[in-house]
């Protein structure tokens, strides 16, 4: 009895030391997953902080400042409107698509579906449009087609790569920082 006793013991004590050992294990596991979130988490803040600043208002107001594209598209969009981006809103009068305007190209959808932009400029992007590939399709007077890497091709034979890069970047941060704050807890 005092031997079963003894021996009931050492079987307690030795499923204590693997009940010790498999929770020391599982809590460095746990402080490795809070170390990583914490890192994780502190490298969000700092770029949220970064884009933050980087993405401030200048002071003065900029139709850049009131339009966003959906992402993938902010090069199209600062491609469809170049230089007018950094106009002011009151310089646009605005104008409604009209059912005479033109119909859009084969196989092109109105940037307009990717934009979010003040109703002043509906008519304008309703005659831009976002293709994948520009194959030479016919436009209408007044229309042009963009490409999602910012290549342009207006009505008239015009094209232009590259416009508006750092409109487009600017479009670029503003969504990286939306979707990094959606993320934050």
């Amino acid at each position: 009895t005092a031997t079963a006793a003894a021996e009931s013991a050492r079987q307690a004590i030795t499923q204590a030391d693997t009940d010790e050992a498999a929770a020391t294990s599982a809590r460095d596991a746990a402080e490795t997953a809070r170390a990583t979130a914490r890192a994780d988490l502190a490298a969000i803040d700092s770029e949220v902080a970064a884009l933050t600043k980087a993405t401030q208002h200048s002071g003065r107001d900029r139709l850049l400042d009131h339009v966003s594209a959906s992402a993938g598209y902010e090069r199209a969009l600062a491609a469809a409107l170049g230089d007018d981006l950094d106009t002011g809103l009151d310089a646009w009068a605005g104008a409604a698509p009209h059912a005479d305007d033109p119909a859009a190209p084969d196989n092109a959808t109105p940037l307009a579906a990717y934009i979010d932009a003040p109703p002043a400029l509906a008519r304008r992007l309703a005659q831009v449009f976002a293709i994948d590939t520009d194959e030479g399709q016919a436009l209408a007077v007044g229309q042009r087609i963009v490409t999602r890497d910012g290549t342009l091709r207006r009505w008239d034979g015009f094209t232009a790569t590259g416009t508006g890069a750092a409109a487009a970047e600017r479009l670029v941060r503003r969504n990286r920082l939306a979707a990094l704050e959606a993320e934050r807890p």
